[in-house]
């Protein structure tokens, strides 16, 4: 099946492919804008997740979560980006693009959500 490339920059909460794959950068979660939307869409319940499962944005750190129906996708993946050197970093971006791939193998879609600001501050 050959592989079809859709770019939007429509809200991951619109999706509607079957799974939504995050690129979250190792910093503060709810300082992350794509996080803080999707921990109020699945009620709150995210951020507790994630901190029960010691996720925090690590390189090569992989969430997946059952998003129980509060999103139109049914799968949600966090993938940890470590501390990103730029929103240039091609060798991040490369990385995050395989392990989204990499989870959604036997998905019919991935939406894939590229991280706001991939350097800076905490």
């Amino acid at each position: 099946m050959p592989l079809t490339v859709k770019l939007s920059s429509s809200s991951v909460l619109d999706s509607s492919a079957e799974v939504i794959a995050v690129g979250v950068t190792e910093a503060a979660l709810e300082k992350q804008k794509a996080l803080v939307a999707l921990n109020e869409a699945l009620h709150e319940q995210l951020f507790v997740h994630a901190t029960r499962a010691k996720f925090t944005g690590a390189l090569g750190q992989l969430l997946d979560i059952p998003t129980w129906g509060h999103l139109p996708a049914p799968r949600l993946v966090l993938i940890g980006m470590g501390k990103v050197k730029g929103a240039g970093d091609a060798a991040a971006l490369r990385t995050l693009a395989a392990a989204a791939s990499r989870q959604a193998l036997s998905a019919a879609s991935l939406a894939l959500a590229l991280p706001e600001k991939a350097a800076g501050p905490d």
